[in-house]
C-alpha cells in the first residue's frame, strides 16, 4: 500500500478517493493546479503547501473526504434507502424541441437552467461544455442565456472540473444555479456551510444520476475502436441528439463515425471508471434541489430499453426549493409532465446499476478500512439501510472483489 502524504490533498490522491471536482483548485488558486495524470483523470497538485488552517477547510469541503447529506427531512416527504429523500418523482420533457433533441434524456435539465435565466431567478448557471478549442476535453462553463444552455446540453462521460470556475464565479455574479454531478453538488453544500455569505449567492443545485467517471483512456479507446484517432477528432458528443443519442464524432475530414450509447457506454466507457465511483453511496444526485435521470422504457428482459425514441427525462424533487423550481418552470411552459406521479419501485428496472451499488457500498468500503486506507465520512445509518436491499452473497463478493482490487494496488482510479 502507498503511504500517506501529510497533506490532506495528498492523503486525497494516495488512497484514491479525488473526483476531480476541481473547488480546491479554485479556492487555492496559485496554491493547487489541476491537470491530468497519466491515467487520464483530473487531479489536483500542491504547487505551494496549504497552510493548517486551509487543510482543515479543505477537509470539509472536499468529496473525496466528506459526503454526508444534510438536507432537512420535510414531514411529507419520502425517504427510500436506496433513492434517498425526495418530494415529487415524475416524468418529462423540455416543451423545447432543441433542448429535447439535444439533451441526452428529455432535455428537462437544460429547460430548468434556461427557465432560471430567463426568469431572472439566477444570473448565471455553472454546468459543463465542450472545449471551444480541444474537441475532446470538457471545460466548466459559466452559461448566461439560454442559447448557452442548449449549447452546452448533454452528458459527457469523461473528466470534467464543473466546480474549477465556481470560486471566480461568485466574484462576479449574486445569484447563481450550478448544475454538476452528485459528488460535485455534495461538495458545493459543504461549501456553503464553510463559507455562508458566499454560499448563499448559490440559489439552486441541480444534479442528475451518474454512473461515474471515465478517464481520458475511455473517450480515446472508444474512438479508436470506430477506427479514428484522437488527434484527428473534429467533433465530439458522448449522448444527446436523440434518446439515447450515439457516441460520435466528425473527423478533420469531415467524416462521421458512430456508435450506440448501448456499445460506447455498455462496452467501453465504463471499464475505465475512476476508484472513488466504485465506492460512491449517492449517484442519484441526494443533496441537490432537482435531479434528473433517463427515464428508460423497460425491455421484455426487465432491462433498461435502449432503442432510440422522443426523449423523456425521469424528474425527482428532494428540497421545497426543488417544488418550487418544477413548479415554476411548469408555469411558464418550459417543460411537460408526462407521468405525473412515478413508482418508485420501478426504479431498480431501468437504474439497476444505482441500486446495486448503493446497496454495496459498505463492503466495499470495509474492504478499504480492513487495508487500513482512509475513507470518505459517509452516513453510515442510511448506507446500512441501502446495504440490506443487497443479499448476504452479494455483499460478501463485493467485499472479497474489492480486497482483491484493493490488493493489485491499481494505478488509476
Amino acid at each position: 500500500m502507498k503511504t500517506q502524504s501529510r497533506s490532506s490533498i495528498g492523503a486525497v490522491l494516495n488512497n484514491n478517493l479525488c473526483v476531480g471536482c476541481g473547488l480546491c483548485a479554485g479556492k487555492f488558486n496559485g496554491k493547487i493546479s489541476l491537470g491530468f495524470n497519466k491515467a487520464g483523470f483530473l487531479r489536483p497538485q500542491e504547487v505551494e503547501a496549504l497552510t493548517s488552517e486551509e487543510n482543515k477547510e479543505f477537509e470539509k469541503f472536499c468529496p473525496g473526504l466528506n459526503i454526508e447529506n444534510s438536507l432537512t427531512f420535510e414531514n411529507n416527504f419520502q425517504n427510500d434507502p436506496i433513492w434517498g429523500i425526495y418530494s415529487r418523482m415524475c416524468t418529462g420533457y423540455a416543451t423545447d424541441s432543441e433542448s429535447r433533441q439535444l439533451g441526452s434524456s428529455g432535455g428537462v435539465l437544460t429547460a430548468v437552467s434556461g427557465y432560471l435565466l430567463s426568469s431572472g431567478t439566477v444570473q448565471a448557471v455553472i454546468q459543463v461544455g465542450a472545449s471551444a478549442s480541444e474537441p475532446l476535453y470538457i471545460e466548466s462553463k459559466v452559461s448566461t442565456d439560454t442559447t448557452a444552455t442548449v449549447q452546452n446540453a448533454g452528458s459527457r462521460y469523461a473528466p470534467s472540473a464543473t466546480l474549477l470556475g465556481l470560486e471566480r464565479a461568485l466574484e462576479v455574479y449574486d445569484r447563481l444555479a450550478v448544475v454538476a454531478k452528485p459528488c460535485e453538488i455534495a461538495a458545493v453544500r459543504q461549501y456553503q456551510k464553510l463559507y455562508p455569505e458566499k454560499g448563499s449567492k448559490i440559489k439552486y443545485l441541480l444534479s442528475f444520476f451518474c454512473a461515474g467517471v471515465p478517464s481520458m483512456r475511455g473517450t480515446e479507446a472508444a474512438i479508436r475502436s470506430l477506427g479514428g484517432e484522437p488527434s484527428e477528432v473534429q467533433s465530439l458528443r458522448y449522448r444527446g441528439d436523440g434518446w439515447p443519442g450515439y457516441f460520435k464524432f466528425t473527423d478533420k475530414a469531415g467524416n462521421e463515425h458512430k456508435m450506440t450509447y448501448n456499445d460506447s457506454w455498455g462496452r467501453i466507457l465504463n471499464q475505465y471508471l475512476q476508484f472513488r465511483c466504485k465506492i460512491c453511496p449517492d449517484g442519484t444526485g441526494e443533496q441537490a434541489d432537482l435531479v434528473c435521470a433517463d427515464a428508460w422504457e423497460e425491455s421484455s428482459d426487465g432491462y433498461p430499453d435502449f432503442e432510440q425514441r422522443p426523449g423523456r427525462s425521469l424528474i425527482v424533487t428532494r428540497t421545497k426549493k426543488g417544488d418550487e423550481l418544477l413548479d415554476g418552470a411548469l408555469a411558464q411552459n418550459a417543460i411537460n409532465i408526462e407521468e405525473a406521479s412515478f413508482d418508485v419501485s420501478l426504479l431498480k428496472r431501468i437504474q439497476p446499476y444505482q441500486h446495486a451499488r448503493k446497496a454495496n457500498v459498505i463492503p466495499r468500503v470495509m474492504a478499504m478500512k480492513v487495508l487500513l486506507m482512509k475513507t470518505p465520512s459517509f452516513e453510515w445509518r442510511t448506507l446500512m439501510r441501502a446495504s440490506k436491499k443487497a443479499t448476504k452473497i452479494e455483499n460478501i463478493r463485493n467485499f472479497l472483489g474489492m480486497t482483491k482490487r484493493l490488493l493489485k494496488a491499481p494505478k488509476s482510479a
